[in-house]
């Protein structure tokens, strides 16, 4: 049974073991290549890396628990100090309207 008060704990989990196999499989690819340790590391390092990034919305996204659109227009994000919480059910295109607390 999945804990509610850590919904995102599974998907962290998974992203850091994918992360694991990824740079194995990408220092291996890269040293088989280059035959050098620290051009094969920097590889294996950055690009998995950005992978689990991108893994992490992956899978949020197909649960359709994330948005690009809101993301980028900042919807849903609590009130802070740079203004007021944007209504996340504005049509794309419209003018933005604060939402009333």
């Amino acid at each position: 049974m999945h804990s509610q008060a850590h919904p995102y704990r599974r998907d962290l989990a998974k992203t850091f073991s994918f992360l694991a196999l990824h740079f194995i499989v990408g220092f291996s690819v890269a040293y088989a290549f280059t035959g050098e340790v620290g051009v094969s590391s920097a590889i294996a390092l950055v690009e998995p890396l950005a992978n689990a990034v991108v893994f992490f919305f992956h899978e949020r996204a197909w649960r359709q628990d994330f948005s690009w659109w809101d993301f980028l227009a900042h919807r849903g994000a609590p009130e802070s100090e740079f203004g007021p919480r944007v209504d996340a059910s504005d049509e794309p295109g419209n003018t933005p309207t604060p939402t009333q607390s």
